[in-house]
């Protein structure tokens, strides 16, 4: 993974602020000026990316959306996903203007997706939780879990498999199917501190 200095998370995030402040305030993002304070050649790259706001005062997830593969710069796709996460995610209402001020961000930039396939015991094998999240595709269905998910719900990997396969909507033993199709990626965390206050790096394996 080609990662960024914490300069380069820190605008990431900023940038996840403004755009979902902006449009609460204006019902408008202006892309052009907000893109113009990620012009650097790392954030011009194409990654995957998600953002996920939480509560601050209980750390409960508030929305969390992103694009598991590249479909664009950086610099480009924080805005889009900041956006959905803020005001798309099916699993909750559109944030109301009065809650920002009470969210914390977090951008995670991916990896690009290494297929692990084989037997169940090579599969749990192969998946090093802390660092590693998953992505399966089955008849359909697709599911992603950030490493993040695993370290914070204490899972181990047979469990982390039949979580992701539960969030694509599944029953949660489509990961042993010859037919379905297990990627593993690895992510680079940045996080805000407190509502728009200081962002550092996340150390998933020390949390």
């Amino acid at each position: 993974m080609n990662y960024l200095n914490l300069a380069e998370g820190k605008k990431l995030v900023w940038a996840a602020r403004e755009s979902i402040e902006e449009y609460l305030n204006n019902k408008y993002i202006n892309r052009h000026a907000i893109e113009s304070e990620l012009d650097s050649d790392r954030l011009n790259e194409k990654e995957g990316i998600f953002v996920t706001l939480y509560n601050y005062n209980n750390s409960s997830l508030r929305g969390c959306v992103g694009f598991p593969r590249a479909v664009g710069k950086l610099k480009e796709s924080i805005i889009d996903a900041a956006l959905s996460a803020a005001f798309e995610d099916y699993r909750f209402g559109p944030l109301r203007k009065g809650e920002l001020n009470n969210i914390i961000l977090e951008a995670s930039v991916l990896s690009p997706m290494e297929r692990i396939a084989g037997d169940q015991n090579y599969l749990i094998k192969s998946i090093d939780i802390g660092k590693d999240g998953l992505l399966i595709e089955y008849q359909g269905y697709t599911g992603l879990l950030l490493p993040i998910v695993a370290v914070e719900e204490k899972f181990d990997s047979e469990r982390f498999l039949e979580e992701v396969c539960i969030k694509a909507g599944l029953e949660g033993d489509e990961w042993k199917e010859s037919s379905a199709k297990l990627y593993k990626f690895q992510t680079q965390v940045f996080k805000e501190k407190s509502p728009g206050g200081e962002i550092y790096e996340v150390d998933l394996l020390n949390m």
